[in-house]
C-alpha cells in the first residue's frame, strides 16, 4: 500500500518544549529552529529511513508520536517530536556527551526555564 501523501498536511505544534542546549544554540545565533519546525509540521521529516517515514505516515493516520531528525551540519543534528495528542512538540539534540553542557542563566531570554532534573533543563514556550 502506498502511504505517500499527495500533498503536505499540517499538524498542530501545540506547546513547544525546547531543550536548553537547543535554546542556547538559538540564543547564540548558531541555530534557527523555524525552518526545521515548519518542515516537521508539514510532513517533511528530514533525515529518516524509509521505515521511519512509513511509521510517521502510519501514526498520522492512526495516532502516535511523530518523529523528525534534521542534520543541520556535520556536527549538529536536531530531533523534533510531536506527542500523540499533538498538544506538545519537543525539540532536542540526540543523546551525546558533548550535548549536555550546562546552559548559562544569562542565555535565557524568553520562555520559562523548567527542569525535570538539574541535568535536563528545558525551556517551554506556549503559543
Amino acid at each position: 500500500m502506498d502511504t505517500t501523501p499527495t500533498e503536505p498536511r499540517s499538524i498542530p505544534a501545540g506547546r513547544l518544549v525546547i531543550e536548553a542546549s537547543v535554546a542556547c544554540l538559538m540564543v547564540r545565533g548558531t541555530f534557527d529552529l523555524v525552518p526545521y519546525l515548519r518542515r516537521h509540521l508539514v510532513d517533511d521529516w528530514g533525515d529518516l529511513t524509509d521505515s521511519e517515514s512509513r511509521s510517521n505516515e502510519y501514526v498520522i493516520l492512526n495516532g502516535g508520536e511523530i518523529f523528525s531528525a534534521y542534520r543541520v551540519s556535520d556536527s549538529l543534528t536536531v530531533w523534533i517530536l510531536s506527542e500523540w495528542d499533538r498538544r506538545t512538540t519537543t525539540i532536542v539534540l540526540p543523546p551525546c556527551p558533548t550535548h549536555h553542557e550546562p546552559m548559562p542563566a544569562s542565555d535565557v531570554q524568553n520562555g520559562t526555564a523548567v527542569s525535570a532534573t538539574d541535568q535536563d533543563p528545558l525551556l517551554v514556550w506556549t503559543f
